[in-house]
């Protein structure tokens, strides 16, 4: 994806376009064609940048004068090293289009004929293009499938700027007036190219300072901020060079030295236009700072010395006030001003603060649980972002990501995470980069596609660079720590996650649900714990975002449920009817685990004999366990040996669990079975109440308990296990009315041990009963065999 795209004028207009199926293909071929011909067009002229291009060839000619007109469109492109025209928006010229207001239609050319589309025009749109003339416009096809014609407006002049720009022949000295009225209009475009005609010599400081301004405006970043540094330098260097590099440093995600570069401004003098930005600058900053309530001073301050006749300038501090009334979670205030922003932005034709606001907008509607409304806008703000390739495109591709993921539609969520992460990378920008990783972490873990151990490795290795990004760090460590079982820890970090500046209300809504959990873990759940999580979401919403962590927190809402507290708005969350997942062991003969219809593998010899023990015994210590596991060995390599046991459990197991809970937690110190997981042992119901359970697993015994393992715990578990089988199988031939019957559960205790003489010489009594003289006499065969296998010597009553 290109790096840079040509800016689009601040000054459009945006119209939908409908078109019948048959001609929107035709118009899809045109478009590729175009794009084709500029592209080629710009590599042209960044070859040879002093020389006219030839024609370029096309399957199908274009129409009449139309070759000047794609010269035009690919002179921006070319200015630049990197960057070209992309699929989804087409930039057209005339004779490529063709309007007719009068019957609200656009004609296209097309390889196949001349298409015609209509257009769906407002009074005012329709107003703006009737009075300027609409020179170039942009094909746009939005994610929705839908299509846009972009109108730039006072086209003519802004070409008639850029080619006297690019002849390098400098006229009288720019029209101050014209300048400062396109400044306080917002036409950087046309400003800077206004501008750039002249020599910089020939610029007083403030207009090299608004040259360089209006370059970084119109995404020329590279070029206008080494303007600014070399401006910055200068004796009497305008205070628009430290707003602008305060702008600059906001891309860094540097907030210290972004509120420096205002300060520096707003002590050098600033004129009218000059000093609301500033003040509004660092106000920006001091909200990334945590410091809102000193922020709204300054953007009050801003707003109250713009000037009542600049609109723009009043949208602007207006932008910048909702902002810090959303972190002061004075919400209502924040949509009042919000969209009295957006509708002057939309009046003036200012499209890059504009889409922010929609993003504002969806991010309240969606935590106010209007979900369709913030869906909507959310994919307006995508599309149009997309459609101009602005720098904000990240921010919105976050925002829609977040939607998917706390509504846990993991694909698209990691397909916008993935594509905003690439963005940060190719415009080196940095403000989004932990809170995209961590997301794009927690995605693909729900997912499936990162084991716990790749996601805890990725989460531990955030590295912050805000105090938002610490924020995401705390509530991913907290999260992590809790998984682990390691409370107190995970209690300081989920605490300092709830309690720091947040980018995003999600972190600080779940970090304080998370907290009740490790007080109900801990037995320190009161009757008032829950009450900061219902204050929390009374003043920000997000009742949504408990959704991604309700399995995992399902015993402490059926707990807060049981005992009534936190009302309806927590009691939805408790489960009505958990679904039992039964982990069936076979440990007497060749280990096996299951649930349901699904064999587990558990890699590890070390890790199968834990989760017997754990479910034959319960909670334990760790010194415990390693006792038991080594015998009471004591070696410094032990403790990883546990760790690699425990994690081939956990690994196993924690896929069954709801939200890939952990199958072996760890509260006050002792390990235990997921309390979410009913296990079945045979070797339990040996020695249970249930007499035909136990007889069944004595009849299909085939060999000793957990064979292979050597640890003396084993051994006595074994030999408890035999005797019970015994002792179930001996009651069965005692009961037995027939020697043949009692001959078949006493060879069953010979098959069982060999040794027994006991079971020989009752089994060779019934078979003697019972008449069967051949049955007799391979019984007396295979026992001398057993006996002088395992003695060397064979019982006389065997002879």
């Amino acid at each position: 994806m290109a790096t840079l795209s040509r800016p689009g004028s601040p000054r459009s207009v945006k119209v939908a376009v409908k078109l019948p199926a048959s001609s929107r293909q035709h118009l899809e071929a045109a478009a590729e064609q175009v794009r084709t011909a500029l592209n080629t067009l710009i590599r042209t002229l960044r070859a040879r940048p002093d020389e006219v291009p030839a024609p370029v060839e096309t399957p199908l000619p274009f129409p009449p004068g139309t070759f000047s007109g794609l010269i035009r469109l690919a002179t921006p492109y070319a200015r630049h090293a990197r960057g070209g025209v992309r699929g989804g928006v087409t930039p057209l010229c005339p004779p490529l289009f063709r309007l007719d207001l009068d019957a609200g239609q656009v004609h296209f050319w097309t390889p196949a004929g001349d298409v015609v589309g209509a257009l769906a025009l407002g009074n005012y749109q329709r107003h703006l293009l009737a009075h300027s003339e609409a020179h170039t416009a942009h094909l746009v096809e939005a994610r929705s499938g839908e299509l846009y014609l972009r109108f730039a407006l006072d086209a003519a002049e802004e070409s008639s700027e850029q080619e006297h720009s690019s002849s390098g022949r400098a006229g009288p000295l720019p029209d101050l007036d014209r300048v400062a009225e396109l400044e306080r209009e917002g036409q950087y475009q046309q400003l800077a190219a206004l501008l750039a005609a002249f020599p910089a010599e020939q610029l007083s400081p403030r207009e090299q300072a608004r040259l360089a301004l209006s370059e970084w405006f119109v995404q020329q970043s590279d070029d206008a901020e080494l303007k600014l540094l070399r401006l910055q330098g200068q004796a009497d260097a305008d205070a628009r060079v430290m707003l602008g590099l305060s702008v600059v440093l906001a891309h860094r995600n540097d907030q210290e030295r972004r509120l420096q570069a205002a300060r520096q401004g707003l002590a050098n003098e600033p004129d009218s236009w000059t000093l609301p930005y500033l003040l509004c600058c660092a106000g920006r900053a001091l909200v990334e700072l945590g410091k809102p309530e000193e922020a709204l001073e300054e953007v009050e301050r801003a707003l109250a010395c713009t000037d009542p006749q600049d609109l723009l300038g009043r949208a602007r501090c207006l932008y910048y006030l909702q902002g810090v009334h959303a972190t002061l979670e004075q919400f209502d205030l924040q949509e009042r001003h919000a969209r009295e922003a957006l509708r002057l932005f939309e009046l003036l034709g200012v499209r890059g603060e504009q889409l922010s606001l929609l993003m504002d907008l969806a991010y309240r509607r969606f935590y106010s649980g209007d979900l369709e409304e913030a869906q909507r806008l959310i994919e307006q703000a995508v599309d149009e972002t997309r459609a101009d390739q602005r720098p904000s495109l990240p921010t919105a591709l976050l925002l829609r990501a977040e939607f998917s993921l706390l509504q846990q539609a993991l694909t698209e969520a990691e397909r916008d995470l993935t594509e905003a992460l690439h963005l940060e990378t190719a415009w080196h920008q940095d403000r989004l980069s932990v809170v995209l990783q961590a997301y794009l972490l927690e995605c693909r873990w729900r997912a499936g596609t990162l084991t716990l151990d790749q996601f805890e490795f990725g989460a531990l290795n955030l590295r912050p660079l805000s105090r938002f990004d610490w924020s995401v760090v705390h509530f991913y460590r907290g999260l992590i720590w809790l998984l682990d079982g390691e409370l107190e820890f995970a209690e300081r970090s989920l605490r300092e996650a709830a309690q720091g500046v947040a980018l995003l209300d999600s972190f600080r809504v779940r970090a304080e649900a998370l907290l009740l959990e490790v007080a109900r873990r801990t037995g320190t759940l009161t009757e008032r714990s829950h009450h900061r999580l219902l204050e929390l979401l009374q003043r920000v919403g997000g009742d949504l975002a408990l959704e991604i962590d309700r399995e995992l927190l399902s015993p402490l809402y059926t707990l807060l449920a049981e005992r009534q507290l936190g009302g309806n708005r927590l009691a939805r969350l408790a489960p009505s009817a958990p679904a039992e997942r039964v982990l069936d062991l076979k440990t007497l003969g060749e280990f096996t685990a299951s649930i349901g219809n699904d064999t587990v593998q558990i890699r590890l010899a070390k890790g199968r004999e834990l989760l017997v023990w754990l479910a034959l015994h319960g909670a334990a210590t760790r010194d415990e366990l390693q006792t038991a596991l080594w015998d009471g060995q004591q070696s410094s390599g032990l403790g990883s040996y546990f760790k690699q046991a425990l994690r081939s459990i956990r690994d196993a197991l924690s896929p069954y669990l709801p939200g890939r809970l952990d199958a072996v937690t760890l509260t006050n110190g002792r390990y235990a079975l997921n309390e979410q997981l009913r296990v079945q042992l045979d070797v339990l119901r040996l020695t249970g109440p249930d007499e035909a359970a136990a007889l069944q697993v004595a009849v299909n015994m085939n060999g000793s308990f957990l064979p292979g393992a050597d640890t003396e715990w084993v051994a006595i578990t074994d030999q408890r296990a035999r005797v019970a089988a015994r002792e179930r199988l001996l009651e069965q031939a005692e009961r037995a009315t027939e020697p043949a019957e009692a001959a078949r559960w006493f060879t069953r205790m010979t098959e069982l041990d060999p040794a027994d003489e006991l079971a020989w010489q009752e089994l060779l009594s019934a078979l003697e009963r019972a008449g069967d003289v051949q049955g007799r006499r391979r019984a007396l065969t295979a026992g001398r065999l057993a006996f002088s296998e395992e003695f060397g010597v064979v019982p006389d009553f065997l002879e």
